[in-house]
């Protein structure tokens, strides 16, 4: 995938800021598992890091968000393509903030 996703107008799923910080970084830093879900399911790169020198992994840690840390885990450990990967994305797509 070339993180180019024509069903959102052709946005650039990793495109970045002043800070580094991707859209999945946003949805990490303010809580929105179902957005960091639906980005990741649109093959988001959960490796990149911003000026703080964090991963998204490493954001989510910080700020306790542990629904979508134990997505990332299992992505990092499994890829996307395994099927329990697949069925979390699938599982939390709906929620809306991150409970802590």
């Amino acid at each position: 995938s070339s993180g180019i996703n024509a069903e959102y107008g052709g946005a650039e799923v990793d495109q970045v800021e002043g800070t580094r910080e991707t859209a999945l970084h946003q949805a990490t830093r303010q809580g929105y598992t179902n957005i960091a879900c639906l980005l990741l399911k649109r093959n988001a790169d959960f490796s990149r890091v911003n000026t703080e020198n964090q991963d998204v992994i490493d954001l989510a840690r910080s700020l306790e968000r542990a629904t979508l840390l134990t997505v990332l885990n299992c992505l990092k450990c499994n890829g996307l393509s395994d099927p329990t990967s697949q069925q979390l994305l699938e599982e939390f797509s709906g929620d809306n903030r991150d409970a802590r």
